[in-house]
């Protein structure tokens, strides 16, 4: 029987661990108050990138895998919508038609394991059209980016910072300082993967493969909006 044992004499570099764990934070309470306001015509409009709500948002590091199914509920014990699903196996909320909602609807996304219920995350839908530079989401990357800049206040080791700016560029033009006009799931989408490769820098070194340092040097591997 062959098995690994972690070194407990050579210990990772701690000041890159807590800096990763500090922009996770950052990035997660982001997305926390973007969850909360999601706009339904995004929802509603077959064009915009899909919203996927991910569970990496609450759960504990020890159940942190993706859930066997993902479950809505309103979040006042009433009758959800008849018009909002989420899909049980990606987290992807959907809206059949677009209702005449005036008031923002609250709701919570339940993350279900073999064991059951593991985690929930409060949501919310709005009927504001938010969008462009002013919209929540735009308006946070700012600071994100601004802390993960500063090498003083976020520390990271250079393979580590490498693989998140190439990630990082999908919301920011780093050449142009300014942030990338995304749709809310687009933008969802590219925090979350940010939040995964925090985790791992927390515990591991990481290096680009040549083929993505390239992608580092035009200025981003996702598409350019």
């Amino acid at each position: 029987m062959c098995f690994f044992e972690t070194p407990q004499t050579i210990l990772p570099n701690q000041k890159t661990a807590s800096a990763a764990l500090d922009l996770a934070k950052a990035i997660t309470k982001a997305l926390a108050g973007v969850l909360n306001k999601i706009p339904l015509r995004t929802l509603a409009d077959p064009s915009e990138a899909p919203v996927r709500i991910p569970a990496r948002l609450v759960l504990s590091d020890e159940l942190d895998y993706e859930p066997l199914q993902f479950r809505i509920v309103s979040l006042n014990s009433g009758e959800l919508p008849p018009w909002l699903r989420i899909n049980a196996d990606t987290g992807e909320l959907q809206v059949s038609e677009l209702p005449a909602l005036v008031q923002p609807l609250a709701l919570r996304v339940e993350f279900l394991h073999a064991e059951g219920n593991v985690g929930v995350a409060t949501c919310g839908i709005t009927p504001d059209r938010l969008e462009g530079p002013t919209a929540p989401w735009t308006e946070l990357t700012i600071p994100i980016v601004q802390r993960f800049s500063d090498a003083s206040l976020c520390p990271l080791e250079k393979g580590i910072r490498e693989g998140l700016q190439l990630h990082f560029s999908g919301v920011y033009d780093f050449k142009q300082q300014r942030v990338r006009e995304r749709s809310v799931g687009e933008w969802v989408d590219i925090m979350t993967l940010l939040l995964r490769m925090l985790r791992t820098a927390t515990c591991a070194n990481a290096a680009l493969a040549t083929s993505h340092r390239a992608a580092l040097q035009q200025g981003s591997l996702w598409r350019t909006p």
